[in-house]
């Protein structure tokens, strides 16, 4: 199960014209299934649900839809981390921490669901890759593109560059790193 938010645009026509005002007038919760995600926007940055990034994005989705939800959180609020005393708030439970601020949050769909854990791997750092190693998912639609890109700015450096493009749960789960959908560890 996933969620997504939509935005309505409300329009009335007086006197001197129409006025469209759009923004947080109404916000309806959508469930997202495998029945309705073609016609849901789900995507914070792209309207066009043709465009091969949002497409992917859907894909990747998909494949998501019946695992259950985990949220990557922090001790206190992050901007590029989901708010703790939010996730709290909405019933989600924290699992396990790593270090330096990280915490694994978790909103079980059924009583009897295994808890998800760090692996020692993100503990670690060891045994870490030579070079610079893009880990990365199609949650984010915007990886199609700048993979690509960072691939070629590290052949102009002559720097050892490899990507990872993560699938499944377990390629997530098998990785060095806990942040997806886009992390790179390196080396100069």
């Amino acid at each position: 199960m996933a969620v997504a938010a939509r935005e309505e645009t409300e329009r009335s026509e007086g006197s001197k014209g129409i006025c469209t005002v759009t923004g947080p007038i109404l916000l309806k919760l959508v469930k997202l299934t495998h029945e309705n995600i073609e016609k849901e926007h789900i995507c914070c940055a792209i309207s066009n649900n043709k465009d091969i990034q949002v497409m992917s994005k859907k894909n990747w989705l998909k494949d998501r839809l019946d695992e259950g939800l985990v949220i990557l959180s922090s001790r206190k609020k992050m901007g590029f981390l989901s708010d703790p005393k939010y996730m709290d708030y909405k019933g989600f439970q924290t699992v396990d921490t790593a270090e330096p601020y990280l915490e694994l949050m978790v909103l079980p769909f059924g009583e009897d669901a295994p808890l998800p854990r760090f692996r020692d791997s993100v503990r670690r750092h060891e045994d870490m890759p030579e070079g610079f190693v893009l880990y990365y998912t199609n949650q984010c639609p915007f990886t199609a593109k700048y993979v690509p890109m960072l691939a070629e700015m590290a052949k102009a450096r002559n720097a050892v560059f490899r990507s990872a493009y993560i699938q499944t749960r377990e390629d997530a789960q098998n990785a060095p790193l806990p942040l997806f959908p886009f992390s790179m560890t390196g080396s100069s």
